[in-house]
């Protein structure tokens, strides 16, 4: 794995235009309802969310008060840096980030690419606490999940096989899985 950088947290809040909320809820709906999840569109992407925020969570005395305005926060784990991510979201869904962020107090548009990564930058959230299950990129834990798929159709595929059927089949199903 040298040379690759596994899962990167990024979180990015933005204060949503008075009076834009009801349209970017429906616009955030309406990508979820899809039938392809717009972010899977991007590479090394494992896992993401909007959410739209309008009052304070949590056990402190300020919980349940409501904010002056609304947010949307977007929470990204990515494999590479969040340089690298944003510049990614912005060529590859261009239009979507402009239809979701374009709600948003101060947003360039995806077309002004320096005002685009200091807009994503400045809004940045810094992550100081993460918790990780695995440090493999996304195309590592797909073939992971080929290689058990693969272990799956054998297991059941041999159950009836003799010993050198089953040696003979395992050699040619797995062999050069492991380089």
């Amino acid at each position: 794995m040298r040379g690759r950088q596994g899962p990167t947290p990024f979180t990015i809040l933005t204060p949503v235009r008075p009076g834009a909320t009801r349209s970017l809820t429906g616009v955030l709906e309406r990508l979820a309802a899809a039938d392809v999840a717009v972010l899977d569109r991007l590479p090394g992407v494992h896992f993401a969310r909007w959410v739209l925020l309008d009052e304070l969570a949590g056990r402190s005395s300020a919980a349940g008060q409501q904010l002056r305005m609304h947010y949307l926060l977007f929470t990204v784990t990515v494999d590479g840096t969040s340089d690298r991510f944003i510049e990614v979201l912005r060529t590859r869904l261009g239009p979507v980030t402009d239809e979701i962020w374009g709600h948003c107090i101060n947003y360039p548009g995806h077309w002004r690419t320096l005002e685009f990564h200091r807009y994503m930058q400045h809004n940045s959230i810094p992550v100081s606490q993460r918790f990780t299950a695995y440090h493999a990129t996304v195309e590592q834990v797909r073939a992971a999940l080929c290689l058990r798929d693969q272990h799956i159709t054998f297991a059941l595929e041999a159950q009836q096989m003799d010993d050198k059927e089953l040696l003979d089949s395992f050699r040619d199903t797995f062999d050069g899985c492991a380089r």
